[in-house]
């Protein structure tokens, strides 16, 4: 299969397809290594050197790596944080599951703000103990708390069989995080913890495959109490962002494949092009550009920090099946082409997942006016397709909160988490 040099040239009209096009180039390109933009500040944040373990231990937590076996042999490690206040004690607490988004990790619940409490500056007296990283702000409040990691990326590279540097090992989509690694993590915790259910909370794309699971399989209705979601992902039709136009190549992102892995050079050469001299910085990260940023809201000097550990990695493939829903308006399993479709599927197109099946009554809903991702109008799809009444529901009353203000927000512990400390005081 080859690139028609011809065909892509026409349609460059549109800015954003040259995100597309570089995009699957520089993949081709590539090292099977883990790039990292460059910032113009020279003063290095210790948090740029740590993993999730030294991030949590330097909080002043205990931090604990657990490592999950998948059915079809993907090894995922999974982080959780022990606040001492409470493992002495005889008390119970109870267990919660954070999940993170397209090509986060674990980190993304750990890094928004070196403190633990309190805002930067809008934070008023009644919230000024709500911190800014989700991670923290829920052990503090007494959670046993556990943050997953998906397959391929930083933290889950490795496989009983396949090797990173292997096509066969980056053959997964969301389907795959859905179908095997959310029910081994879950199953995982909850023998750990001796509980017969969790709280699931999650952003964007960790929204995605619970909705998968749960219209799946019914019975984890039973199990996940509540599940919380952060600009809830099933239908993007709507979404203003870059991913939209990957549509067009979804033939040719499944027939490279492998891990989705623009270069550094690329970024910069995109921001240069894409983003005003002011933003180019933020752009030339792959995570602001597909999802959008809040400037405001954007605390600049932790940017060595975003950039460090995002992005965490993920397949082709994966990006490739947010770009067919895109095209398809449907929230549906990836499509393998009508041939192999009829082989996995047993019929030409992919099947849908039905939202209308879920049986859960305790499902909050989070969202915004000025996300890319998680666009208005999709969410209200999202919530006619659920036939059953939400636990809550709550517009964020900031008109100009993004997609990643949920992770990076200056004030996410006004606007977000203190919601999510009061919905799960209720379950």
């Amino acid at each position: 299969m080859t690139i028609n040099n011809t065909v892509l040239t026409a349609k460059m009209g549109n800015f954003f397809i040259i995100f597309v096009l570089f995009a699957l180039i520089s993949h081709l390109l590539c090292a099977d290594s883990h790039h990292h933009s460059n910032c113009s500040d020279t003063t290095t944040d210790p948090d740029e050197e740590r993993n999730a373990v030294e991030i949590i231990t330097s909080r002043g937590f205990k931090a604990e790596t657990h490592y999950v076996v998948t059915k079809d042999g993907y090894i995922l490690g999974i982080h959780r944080i022990i606040n001492t206040q409470y493992s002495h004690s005889n008390q119970t607490l109870k267990p919660l599951l954070l999940q993170h988004g397209l090509l986060g990790s674990s980190t993304d619940w750990l890094i928004n703000s070196p403190f633990l409490n309190g805002s930067y500056d809008q934070l008023n007296t009644i919230n000024e103990n709500v911190g800014n990283n989700l991670g923290f702000v829920l052990a503090q409040h007494g959670y046993d708390v556990w943050l997953s990691n998906s397959r391929g990326n930083t933290y889950s590279t490795n496989h009983t069989i396949y090797k990173t540097s292997e096509k066969k090992y980056w053959r997964f989509t969301f389907d795959e995080m859905s179908e095997y690694d959310l029910p081994a993590i879950i199953k995982y915790i909850t023998k750990a913890t001796n509980q017969s259910s969790i709280g699931y909370i999650a952003h964007s794309q960790g929204t995605a495959i619970m909705f998968a699971l749960l219209a799946s399989r019914p019975e984890f209705s039973q199990i996940i109490n509540p599940f919380i979601a952060l600009a809830p992902v099933a239908y993007v039709s709507d979404i203003i962002t870059p991913i939209r136009y990957i549509a067009e190549f979804n033939d040719v992102l499944r027939f490279i494949g492998g891990k989705f892995l623009p270069s550094d050079k690329l970024m910069t050469y995109l921001a240069e092009e894409l983003c005003d001299t002011k933003m180019r910085i933020i752009c030339s990260n792959i995570l602001f550009l597909l999802s959008g940023f809040d400037e405001q809201q954007l605390n600049m000097t932790r940017l060595g920090v975003y950039f460090t550990h995002t992005p965490a990695g993920t397949s082709s493939w994966n990006v490739a099946h947010f770009g067919q829903l895109v095209e398809s308006k449907k929230f549906r399993k990836f499509d393998y082409g009508e041939y192999e479709n009829k082989i996995i599927y047993g019929q030409k197109t992919p099947p849908n997942y039905n939202l209308s099946s879920i049986t859960s009554t305790k499902i909050a809903l989070i969202y915004s006016l000025n996300d890319w991702l998680a666009d208005l109008a999709n969410v209200v799809q999202l919530k006619q397709e659920l036939k059953v009444p939400l636990l809550a529901e709550y517009l964020v009353p900031y008109e100009r909160w993004s997609h990643t203000d949920y992770i990076f927000g200056k004030d996410a512990g006004l606007y977000v988490y203190s919601k999510v400390l009061e919905i799960l005081s209720k379950t």
